[in-house]
């Protein structure tokens, strides 16, 4: 591992509310959630993924490391998968603070944001 990936590893966390009491995912699980495949994690209620916004850097980061795919990928993938009505893609707020907020306050959310906005309202699922 170079040092630019060593620095950059772990930068991105997947939060939860802190009730929630589920394992460590796999990377393809979460990437699951996220593309609207499915609408739990092993062990888990019924969860509502949280995205940030096309241009942040921490969706960039996150897609890449779950789902193997960049930000035109993810877009094309929501494009194909909305025009037939088989998932909505997930709610998209503005920054950490907003997606921080929203899951601290609702059992059943799930999203991302950088480690550096990271407080004991919600609990890391997973860090890539």
């Amino acid at each position: 591992m170079s040092l630019a990936q060593a620095q950059s590893s772990g930068q991105v966390v997947v939060i939860v509310h802190p009730s929630i009491a589920i394992g460590n995912p796999r990377p393809d699980q979460i990437a699951n959630l996220f593309l609207g495949k499915t609408d739990t994690l092993p062990g888990s209620p019924v969860l509502i993924p949280i995205d940030l916004p096309e241009d942040s850097g921490s969706r960039r980061q996150f897609y890449k490391a779950v789902a193997n795919r960049d930000s035109a990928q993810i877009k094309a993938y929501w494009s194909r998968i909305m025009f037939t009505g088989r998932a909505q893609a997930p709610r998209v707020l503005a920054s950490d603070a907003e997606v921080k907020k929203l899951v601290a306050e609702n059992a059943g959310a799930i999203g991302y944001i950088q480690r550096s906005s990271l407080d004991d309202s919600v609990r890391i699922l997973a860090q890539y």
